[in-house]
């Protein structure tokens, strides 16, 4: 809270000189602190703008973490933020943005693209955080079904959630491209090859600036007791970074690869209260929810959706659970197909340029 307080007495003298400088109609800037490359949603949207010359497009990425020296590059990096955001016409965030929710002039229209297809656990203004989320224009989701939540999470008008899809899921719904990712792993990992692929791809607990934390798995165990069929590969929530969370030589660390050519092998998510689950319908496959700290984390984070009654996957609370899950097959690919139908409004490769669309109407109308 001081942190905020100091950063904001900060920042207004800088927010108060750019008042004096003309929004450039064509400038459109992406803000992102959780990453320092394109990627994702962010890499389809640029790469499709960039076919129209007029656009002046910019970029202001970093990779947050709660260092002295990262948070002093933060600091720096915010008055950046101010500038480009008070001179840009159309401002794109994948993640909440301080500046933003604080320092932003009339004339200057901010569009959330967000970084996941939807929610479990609740996030923005429905928990407890240091700052109050505000001044987003427009925000960009996969289905209606969201409406409610982000309305209250990004503090915006129902009326304002326009359902798009979201362009990173445009290389799930392209069979040609989910062959391709398959193809490039398989040459990566050619040991996979006639194997059962097994995908633990986690959320984090606690927060992601003071405390994060993930609920442990034994993997090995799973392994061993699945047999030589199997092989796991882990990929982390991006806030952890690199994290190393086996050692085992035939466990594979895929925390540097896209979730989505992750996906293009996977014969079996392991998951939680991730947004993954969402994306991973999409390949109609098995999900397995591991989630023995459902009860704490339902009471201390909460969450968006009735998780035992509508997740369309068994809950395991042990790696017994998820070992007889496998073993039993106790999966409903129907039901999966339906819950995927409910969450994703369109199931084309077309999310990139609807949003796209939305960009360049408020370019010229707005």
């Amino acid at each position: 809270m001081i942190k905020n307080i100091v950063l904001y007495i900060l920042l207004l003298p800088v927010y108060l000189f750019t008042c004096f400088f003309k929004i450039d109609k064509y400038k459109i800037t992406f803000i992102s602190y959780k990453e320092d490359e394109l990627k994702g949603n962010f890499l389809k949207i640029s790469e499709t703008l960039k076919n129209y010359k007029e656009y002046n497009l910019n970029y202001i990425l970093m990779k947050y973490e709660n260092t002295l020296i990262c948070n002093i590059k933060y600091f720096f990096n915010c008055i950046k933020q101010v500038y480009y955001i008070n001179t840009s016409h159309v401002v794109i965030l994948d993640y909440n943005n301080y500046v933003v929710s604080h320092f932003k002039r009339n004339g200057v229209k901010v569009l959330q693209i967000w970084h996941a297809s939807g929610a479990i656990k609740k996030f923005g203004n429905d928990i407890k955080r240091d700052y109050k989320i505000k001044n987003y224009d427009y925000v960009i989701a996969s289905s209606e079904k969201w409406k409610n939540c982000y309305s209250t999470a990004f503090n915006i008008d129902k009326s304002n959630i326009l359902i798009t899809g979201i362009p990173k899921t445009d290389n799930l719904f392209s069979k040609e491209i989910v062959c391709s990712n398959r193809e490039s792993m398989m040459q990566k990992y050619p040991f996979i090859k006639n194997k059962k692929v097994i995908l633990f791809a986690p959320t984090f607990r606690g927060d992601p600036i003071k405390d994060i934390k993930y609920q442990p798995i034994n993997l090995e165990y799973i392994k061993n007791k699945l047999g030589k069929e199997y092989v796991i590969i882990y990929k982390m929530h991006p806030w952890f970074g690199n994290k190393i969370i086996s050692r085992d030589k035939e466990i594979i660390n895929g925390n540097n690869e896209s979730i989505r050519a992750l996906f293009s092998v996977t014969d079996y998510l392991i998951t939680d209260y991730s947004a993954v689950l969402f994306d991973f319908t999409i390949m109609k496959k098995p999900i397995i929810l591991y989630s023995p700290d459902l009860e704490e984390y339902k009471s201390t984070r909460g969450m968006y959706v009735d998780y035992e009654n509508t997740m369309p996957a068994p809950i395991c609370k042990t790696e017994d659970d998820v070992i007889s899950a496998i073993n039993n097959n106790v999966f409903d690919i129907e039901r999966i197909m339906n819950f995927r139908d409910m969450y994703f409004k369109y199931q084309d490769a077309n999310s990139t340029e609807r949003v796209c669309k939305v960009i360049r109407g408020i370019i010229d109308y707005e």
